[in-house]
């Protein structure tokens, strides 16, 4: 009997979701400690990092399931979509469970929902990003779009993409990179594989990648 994309990735999906929240789970035992809900500023700085290294931590396990899953079918994403959700909501439990480990309720320390609602759009566009380069490749495009889908293709991997996003974000938030177009992100994207993982790609490659980066940073300035 033949069996259905769920019964193929799912089993994989959860083993990833388990590891990456084990390790989140670590991460807040490690920042979160007894306080006050008058503590105002304490409380405040253990949510922001708190939800910082949520999204860090999503992001990681996004890349890890697109590796995992995506050579399935479009039909992955959609599992991807689905299991990004629960895990978000697992991570956000986590906090919650933290806050009251900790003696600070939720009545004067709530989770920013504008901010968690965001952070949870940005992961539905990485996930996006993956969706259009793949669609790419298996619609006969594989020349414009080489991304290295699997350890039997060559060039970079799905993860490779997301530490050089991930770079050039860096490098944007810092001040040290002022791209004025999308295509100086493809240029800056490409240079990094080149430079710091050896795998040289043409710049149509990074084409979905930095549209991605260009487009928040056009949400982020109001245009």
């Amino acid at each position: 009997m033949t069996m259905n994309i769920r019964e193929q990735i799912g089993p994989g999906l959860n083993q990833l979701r388990a590891a990456k929240r084990k390790a989140y789970q670590k991460f807040l035992m490690q920042i979160w400690r007894p306080a006050t809900a008058q503590e105002y500023v304490l409380v405040s700085n253990m949510l922001d990092e708190s939800l910082n290294a949520l999204e860090k931590n999503a992001r990681e396990w996004v890349a890890d399931a697109v590796d995992l899953a995506a050579l399935k079918g479009p039909a992955a994403f959609a599992l991807i979509d689905e299991a990004l959700t629960a895990y978000l909501m697992d991570l956000r439990e986590d906090i919650e469970r933290k806050k009251f480990g900790s003696g600070v309720g939720t009545y004067r320390s709530a989770i920013d929902e504008d901010r968690f609602g965001e952070i949870h759009r940005r992961l539905e566009r990485q996930v996006d990003s993956y969706r259009v380069a793949f669609q790419a490749i298996r619609s006969n495009q594989a020349d414009h779009f080489e991304a290295g889908i699997g350890e039997n293709r060559r060039g970079p991997k799905p993860a490779d993409w997301q530490k050089a996003k991930d770079a050039i974000w860096g490098e944007i938030y810092r001040g040290d990179f002022k791209p004025k177009n999308q295509s100086e992100i493809e240029d800056a994207l490409t240079d990094f594989l080149k430079d710091k993982l050896g795998k040289t790609r043409e710049k149509s490659t990074a084409r979905p990648y930095a549209s991605d980066i260009w487009e928040e940073m056009q949400r982020e300035d109001g245009i």
